[in-house]
């Protein structure tokens, strides 16, 4: 393509050996990186016989075309222009494809619509939240270190989720909500205390059921993943037949006790549309979260 006065090389065929009609294999390019995403810019095509040991090779010829002029004008064959007045033969495109690759802003303008979900671990390795050390501790200024991790990531996400309706669940720990008493460690729990109702709405409403149910969990363990990766993957299967993409936010220490059961659902993840991000509280060992 070019670049001021300059032509800078952006792609090179095989070479085809002891051929003078060589068929090229197709190849894909970005419109970006052919043209600067220009349609109108002129980019050169270039044609060489090339011998094997890089040495004497010689110069067919050249000619200069435009996204516009293949796709629009449906232009197709060109003479390589060796030196004025002589041809160095033809290039002829067999094949011509434009394929759209849709931005995630694409799919929003097309009425995708986003659903988030945000799972917070509550194993005891976060320590006890009546010490001023714990990652939840009860009493900071500031709030602690994952009430600040949910401000970060959910006010950013948020601005995609389509009725600002988020559902907060806890792994990792014995839950005794109001609604959902149980006397065992839990690994996906809703922290309304009802599956049906897990909803809250907005950043402050989230921030506010974290508050209020932070007393009333017993931080246990071990921190496991699947099950909360497994029950949104569900939620995402559903969601996927009614134009929704789910995300799933999970905050955790980064202490994962069942590594190979959550990888293996992530891998059946990648088919549905659901992304998973994993955020390290704290200053743990992070290499399990990395893997």
């Amino acid at each position: 393509k070019r670049v001021g006065d300059d032509w800078l090389p952006v792609h090179k065929t095989e070479m085809i050996k002891d051929n003078l009609n060589p068929e090229w294999k197709q190849f894909q390019i970005s419109f970006r990186r052919l043209c600067g995403g220009k349609l109108e810019q002129k980019f050169k095509v270039e044609c060489w016989d090339v011998h094997e040991k890089g040495t004497n090779n010689q110069y067919m010829g050249h000619f200069e075309t435009s996204i516009h002029e293949l796709i629009n004008d449906n232009k197709s064959e060109f003479n390589l222009e060796y030196q004025a007045n002589k041809s160095g033969g033809k290039i002829i495109l067999k094949e011509k494809k434009v394929i759209k690759r849709p931005t995630f802003m694409d799919f929003l303008r097309d009425g995708e619509q986003i659903n988030l979900i945000i799972g917070v671990d509550y194993t005891a390795q976060n320590g006890n939240p009546n010490f001023p050390d714990s990652l939840h501790a009860f009493k900071t200024q500031n709030g602690n270190q994952y009430e600040t991790a949910i401000r970060a990531c959910a006010q950013i996400l948020l601005n995609y989720d389509y009725d600002k309706k988020v559902a907060m669940y806890g792994f990792g720990a014995v839950p005794h909500l109001p609604n959902y008493n149980v006397n065992e460690t839990e690994q996906c729990f809703p922290l309304t205390g009802d599956f049906q109702k897990p909803e809250v709405y907005g950043l402050e409403g989230l921030i506010n059921l974290y508050k209020q149910t932070l007393p009333n969990l017993q931080f246990s363990g071990p921190g496991c993943l699947g099950e909360i990766l497994n029950y949104s993957k569900q939620i995402a299967e559903f969601n996927a037949k009614k134009k929704i993409y789910t995300v799933l936010l999970i905050l955790t220490c980064g202490q994962i006790h069942d590594l190979h059961q959550s990888t293996e659902i992530l891998a059946q993840c990648a088919n549905i549309p659901m992304s998973v991000i994993l955020v390290g509280v704290g200053d743990f060992d992070f290499k399990k979260l990395e893997f």
